[in-house]
């Protein structure tokens, strides 16, 4: 019962606009690990304040050091850099692209909202079937499609993006990390060196 209690106070404050989408999921991925692994769970899905004094990649010195380096921001990588960051580590995360990696922007988020828009019109089509009369045909305006499925990608990259810039101690680095030693990529001539690199 504790454990519902937890999940329906998570939504509750999800649908009341306290915390963004990807708190949402960490807190509900934190109560699955709770509840089969026995261990306290951290509040982890509480928003974290932005970092004004937080370095941009473009000051820091080369050979910088850090405790973590990971490689990409998709929903691994992102969710990775933020526990560290939470936990109190120096952490640097490159993405050659965009944040939220090909999940959030190409792949499945803008999938599914363009199935959920697909099912949406196979169960219009389908409304004499449940006893439902419509006085003209049921139509798809692609155009409005595409709209709703951009709007959700946006949502999404935009949380992912203020959360990972507003985290203290998580510097993001842009462009493609090649490996130059065992414990060291180097970022566009920056070199970044982790006793950990994922």
């Amino acid at each position: 019962l504790l454990q519902i209690d937890r999940v329906f106070n998570i939504f509750r404050a999800r649908f009341l606009g306290k915390v963004s989408p990807v708190h949402f999921f960490w807190g509900s991925f934190d109560l699955a690990v709770t509840r089969f692994s026995g261990r306290a769970a951290p509040s982890v899905w509480r928003p974290v304040p932005p970092n004004p004094a937080r370095e941009e990649s473009g000051s820091v010195a080369a050979n910088e050091k850090y405790d973590v380096v990971i490689i990409g921001s998709g929903p691994g990588g992102y969710v990775a850099a933020i526990r560290a960051g939470q936990l109190g580590l120096k952490v640097a995360c490159v993405e050659a692209e965009k944040l939220g990696g090909v999940c959030l922007n190409i792949g499945c988020i803008p999938t599914k909202a363009l199935v959920a828009s697909a099912h949406a019109a196979f169960v219009a089509r389908r409304h004499a079937d449940f006893g439902v009369t419509i006085g003209r045909p049921i139509g798809v305006d692609m155009k409005a499609v595409k709209a709703r499925k951009d709007a959700i990608v946006d949502a999404s990259v935009n949380g992912v993006t203020n959360w990972v810039t507003g985290m203290p101690g998580l510097t993001t680095f842009w462009g493609h990390a090649r490996f130059a030693g065992p414990h060291q990529v180097t970022v566009n001539g920056e070199t970044l060196e982790a006793e950990k690199i994922f």
